[in-house]
């Protein structure tokens, strides 16, 4: 929206530098096109951790507490500062008995002791290393300790109790830094890398405008940071409004910020689940086996009937029953073709049953193959996106261009992956959309992306670097031509459903 939608006059746009001061390249909004953009940053795990780190030390200057002892209190406290605070001047330090802390302030260096040769009353072993924590003298052998540590560790709890089973102690980052130095593994993951892990998990969890990123093995965290006008308060009137929170973490991951599944615009997040679940338990295969089989009274063999008649045979133990009500055959008498024990009305039902499931099935196929089909390409298309780095390096080695030059290579692979996801997830809303004009009106439009779509991937079958960058024109046409069908294709079905245009069923 133009600067002028907002204010009458220039005089009326008095900001000082001050005003202006933000990190631009840290705050992100979606990439729809959209009046109403949804705000965020993206977060590696160390920035994270930073901003934990100082929300601790911000109440430990308030309480007189160690940062260790703030990070176990905001933990039970839903990293909520001012309860923290409330609870500490009503109960002073008998805050810290409730929450697993010592009450004394002098704390003992948890260091493993090699003077004598002690019992360990877990392994019972005779051992030269004894370990406790700095706020309890309960003590157990390194190995033992350690690996009560990891298995808690590893459920990923953020908050461990001492190893005796009658102390509420809880397990600081400093204990787990004094174990790492003395534990004997070589392979051994750092319990204290474990632990903050686990800490930052819980403190994303338990904060509604973080998300991790839900590509298998990021570490990636996104921040919502609110929305570009006060019209919208809410994510939930955000999505009323038919809009979608299309994020990206630190790592060029994009997904929905509301159901944390990938990014499936153009179609809402309700569309997207129903279909995700309906293709990973296959519902309308299974419900078109339930239709068209049935199991031997006898031997429960699965049986398909493929003709007209009534009198099943079961292959496999020879029992002969009627299909319809799965009695013994020779009670039927001479009553081949329609069941005395049945009404006739139900089997007209459920015949009728078994056209709408079949046909279900059909539509549901039809759709389902278009769908993976571009999932399939698109993880392809991934592939070769790794070795893009590689193929450009080689361009600028071998003629001598520069990284500006080869920036059309990499661009034009990421629009390709983006117009792949619409494409995909367009067909997946035409499975629930009734059929009507607008329906043959999308379906044009996704027929204009796939060969759009289809002309770029071909282009990036070229693997000769002067080849590539012979047809780099070529490259920057389709990408072009191939966005704006995309663009059409997202506008048209946005317009649909926000119209009614589109009737889901």
């Amino acid at each position: 929206m133009a600067t002028s939608d907002y204010y009458d006059s220039e005089e009326e746009l008095d900001l000082s530098e001050d005003d202006l001061e933000f990190d631009l390249q840290d705050l992100h909004i979606t990439s729809q096109d959209s009046e109403i953009e949804f705000l965020f940053k993206s977060l590696t795990s160390d920035v994270l951790w930073i901003s934990i780190v100082e929300k601790a030390d911000h109440v430990a200057a308030f309480i007189g507490m160690t940062r260790d002892e703030c990070l176990v209190l905001l933990q039970h406290y839903d990293w909520r500062e001012d309860k923290v605070l409330d609870d500490f001047l009503s109960l002073g330090d008998e805050i810290k008995v409730s929450k697993g802390l010592a009450l004394s302030s002098k704390l003992r260096h948890s260091l493993p002791l090699h003077s004598l040769s002690r019992i360990c009353a877990i392994c019972c072993e005779q051992v030269d290393q004894m370990f406790h924590l700095e706020q309890c003298s309960h003590e157990y052998c390194v190995k033992c300790y350690t690996r009560y540590l990891s298995d808690k560790l590893r459920q990923q709890d953020s908050l461990v109790l001492c190893m005796e089973p009658s102390c509420s102690i809880s397990v600081s980052l400093q204990d787990l830094k004094a174990l790492d130095s003395n534990f004997p593994g070589k392979d051994h993951k750092p319990l204290y890398d474990i632990m903050i892990s686990n800490i930052a998990k819980n403190y994303v969890e338990s904060n509604p405008k973080l998300k991790w990123c839900p590509a298998p093995d990021c570490t990636g965290i996104v921040q919502f940071d609110g929305f570009s006008t006060y019209e919208i308060g809410t994510l939930k009137e955000y999505l009323d409004s038919h809009n979608l929170p299309i994020v990206t973490c630190p790592y060029s991951h994009s997904f929905c910020f509301a159901c944390s599944y990938e990014d499936h615009d153009p179609i809402p997040c309700n569309i997207a689940k129903n279909w995700i679940r309906k293709s990973k338990d296959d519902s309308e295969t299974a419900n078109w086996i339930d239709i068209n089989t049935k199991q031997c009274p006898k031997c429960d063999a699965v049986i398909e009937k493929n003709g007209g008649c009534n009198h099943m045979t079961c292959k496999k133990c020879a029992y002969q029953f009627c299909w319809i009500c799965l009695q013994d055959w020779p009670l039927h008498g001479t009553a081949y073709y329609n069941c005395s024990r049945y009404d006739a009305s139900a089997i007209k039902e459920m015949h009728q049953k078994q056209q709408t499931t079949k046909q279900s099935l059909k539509r549901y196929l039809h759709y389902y193959k278009f769908y993976i089909s571009h999932e399939l390409s698109a993880h392809q298309d991934n592939d070769l996106f790794r070795s893009i780095e590689s193929r450009v390096q080689e361009m600028q080695q071998d003629l001598g261009i520069s990284w500006i030059d080869c920036q059309f290579y990499r661009t034009a692979m990421k629009l390709l992956i983006k117009s792949r996801k619409v494409l995909k997830w367009s067909y997946a809303l035409l499975y629930y959309c009734e059929v009507n004009n607008y329906v043959y009106i999308v379906e044009t439009n996704q027929s204009f992306l796939s060969n759009s779509i289809e002309d770029l991937s071909h282009l990036f079958q070229l693997t000769d670097p002067k080849c590539i960058v012979r047809e780099r024109l070529q490259f920057i046409n389709l990408s072009n031509s191939m966005k704006k069908r995309e663009a059409a294709l997202v506008e048209i079905i946005h317009e649909g459903l926000k119209n009614q245009h589109l009737k889901v069923t």
